[in-house]
């Protein structure tokens, strides 16, 4: 999936065409799947288990034009909890299919405040 060259015309990658301000272009160094930090805020529907596990469906994000865009979310690959100066965050690795392309990124839900964000792309 992330084996392109430099030379292929990725602009409709993930289905976001280059008006889009997300830039979600995977780079490749060393075998390693390098991704840009976005820190986009998005509406996010969810829902929680009997557990407390927090689980994500679906997102909204919108672009400078407020153009708007639902991915819905395919697959959650991890979870994990972090503190990032002092504030509790959740970090989901996710994979959603776009236009017929896989796509990989991490979503981040701030525990305190209970917003979420398009964090890697």
């Amino acid at each position: 999936m992330f084996g392109y060259n430099n030379n292929t015309n990725l602009k409709k990658f993930c289905g976001l065409n280059g008006n889009f301000p997300l830039n979600p272009f995977p780079k490749q160094n060393q075998g390693m799947v390098l991704m840009k930090i976005l820190m986009r805020p998005v509406d996010m529907i969810f829902y929680t288990t009997k557990d407390g596990a927090v689980i994500p469906i679906k997102f909204r994000i919108s672009d400078d034009q407020n153009e708007s865009r639902v991915i819905r979310i395919d697959r959650i690959i991890s979870r994990k909890e972090e503190k990032l100066a002092g504030n509790r965050m959740l970090v989901f690795t996710v994979q959603s299919i776009i236009n017929g392309t896989e796509c990989l990124y991490e979503m981040k839900y701030e525990i305190s405040t209970c917003k979420w964000f398009l964090y890697k792309m």
